[in-house]
């Protein structure tokens, strides 16, 4: 026993004894091992906004015949595992039917892309023009192959009356050198000049005339956006003097835009060159 004069002695921790170790590092390992052998690999979460998107752009939409089991393999393929019900949910969830009922509402993207390489568009442009008794105005008929860009200047007139569309509807789909010659529809407006007995020449070629709504500059959008550049950067910057003077002028443009414009919808390339026509020099230089 201790006495009042006597420092206690401090008290030293207990080393824990080696086997009491070995058997807590032993309990750590088995639940380790059995918490791992539990848990089963799991799918990455993927947001459904995120997914969404995705149906919408590239799955559902784009192609109408994909049901529910095609897109969720599609999706797998990517590494992302996902159940048909919830692609189920979240196609619902943006307003898009199921599989039988979009093969029903075909979209006009979806039509354009189905025959784009037989598919040409006509239209008008006008222009005024001095001449010997004034100023007049001159119609411009441009028709264009939608995969392609490549554009054809029919001809220009101050009349377009019903023999020179009838005319014009003939060298148009001539066999020989026809530049709608190998086209199944035709793109057209509901102008008048655009009449029974014209469209009626082009289906004897077995050419179909498409005629689009009234007001629908949109379904036409590749023609409209031809018609704004040779305005912007040929006609509207000109005075012309004559009729010839402004089929020079054309002419030069779409030199210029078949072999030196690079076209967005072709992947920023050049239009394909022409049968016979020999494709632009890549190689040149600037001069002052």
């Amino acid at each position: 026993m201790l006495s009042e004069h006597e420092d206690p002695q401090p008290c030293l921790p207990i080393e824990p004894r080696e086997d009491d170790q070995i058997e807590r590092l032993h309990d750590q390992d088995c639940k380790q091992n059995v918490h791992a052998g539990s848990m089963e690999p799991r799918a990455p979460k993927i947001q459904q906004n995120q997914l969404g998107r995705s149906f919408r752009g590239a799955r559902a939409r784009e192609n109408p015949g994909w049901g529910y089991d095609r897109i969720q393999g599609a999706l797998t393929n990517l590494g992302h595992m996902i159940s048909n019900t919830c692609v189920a949910g979240i196609l619902k969830a943006h307003g898009i039917d199921p599989a039988p009922d979009r093969k029903r509402q075909s979209t006009w993207k979806s039509f354009l892309q189905a025959h784009w390489d037989v598919m040409a568009s006509v239209d008008f442009t006008t222009i005024e023009v001095w001449t010997k008794g004034g100023l007049i105005t001159v119609y411009l008929l441009f028709a264009m192959e939608l995969a392609t860009r490549r554009v054809h200047f029919a001809g220009s007139t101050a009349n377009p009356d019903e023999p020179w569309m009838l005319q014009v509807a003939r060298n148009a789909s001539d066999a020989e050198n026809g530049f709608l010659r190998e086209k199944k529809y035709l793109l057209m407006d509901r102008d008048t000049k655009f009449s029974e007995a014209f469209r009626f020449i082009l289906e004897q070629t077995g050419m179909k005339a498409v005629c689009l709504p009234p007001r629908s500059p949109n379904l036409n959008s590749n023609l409209e956006r031809f018609m704004r550049s040779i305005k912007e950067e040929c006609l509207g910057c000109r005075i012309f003097f004559g009729e010839k003077s402004l089929q020079n002028a054309v002419a030069d443009f779409l030199a210029h835009y078949h072999q030196e414009r690079n076209h967005r919808g072709l992947n920023s390339q050049l239009s394909p060159p022409a049968n016979g026509e020999h494709p632009a020099n890549k190689c040149g230089h600037i001069t002052a």
